[in-house]
């Protein structure tokens, strides 16, 4: 099946496509998603995000300079 074809029909599906990075490659590869997946793996990461600074885990903060 050609890409446009792909393309429209994930589109008509209400999927929302993006390219993202191979772990350990140069090469990127599309992903399509429902738009409650995405929101889903949003909801997900803000969680473990507030979780890991809540346990006092060390995270780069913009307004700290570091070590150099």
């Amino acid at each position: 099946m050609r890409t446009q074809q792909r393309l429209a029909m994930a589109e008509e599906a209400g999927l929302i496509c993006e390219y993202e990075q191979i772990m350990g490659s140069l090469r990127r590869e599309r992903v399509c998603r429902t738009p409650e997946e995405l929101q889903r793996a949003r909801d997900e990461s803000f969680r473990e995000t507030d979780r890991l600074q809540r346990e006092g885990t060390w995270a780069p903060d913009s307004r700290d300079p570091g070590p150099f």
